[in-house]
C-alpha cells in the first residue's frame, strides 16, 4: 500500500495518523472488509461504517436527505455524544437547508 498519511501530536502527547481523501474508501475500508471477522467486538459499528461509506460514495450525504439519513444511522447504536441526534437534525433543517 502506497499510504502517505500526516502524523501529528497534540499536548497531551498523544499522536494522531491522518490519510486525506478517499483513502479510507479505496484502501483501508476492502482491507477491513478483507478481514472483518477479526472484528467481532466492533462489528456492528464496522457494518454501519460500510453502510455510511457506500452512502458518501453515491453522494447521497449532498442530500437533506441522505445527510439527515447519516445522521439517524449514527445514532442507531448506543454511543456518548454530546449532541443530540434531534440537535443535528436540526441543524440541517434549520441552517443547512432553508
Amino acid at each position: 500500500m502506497h499510504l502517505k498519511p500526516h502524523i501529528s501530536r497534540n499536548k497531551a502527547g498523544m499522536f494522531g495518523l491522518w490519510y486525506g481523501g478517499n483513502t479510507v474508501f479505496k484502501i483501508i475500508m476492502p482491507l477491513l472488509t478483507e478481514y472483518k471477522d477479526w472484528l467481532f467486538w466492533r462489528k456492528d459499528k464496522f457494518i454501519l461504517a460500510q453502510k455510511i461509506v457506500l452512502m458518501i460514495q453515491n453522494k447521497e450525504h449532498l442530500t437533506k436527505y441522505g445527510l439527515k439519513s447519516i445522521v439517524h444511522l449514527l445514532y442507531t447504536i448506543p454511543n456518548q455524544y454530546k449532541k443530540s441526534k434531534e440537535h443535528w437534525i436540526d441543524l440541517i433543517d434549520k441552517h443547512i437547508w432553508k
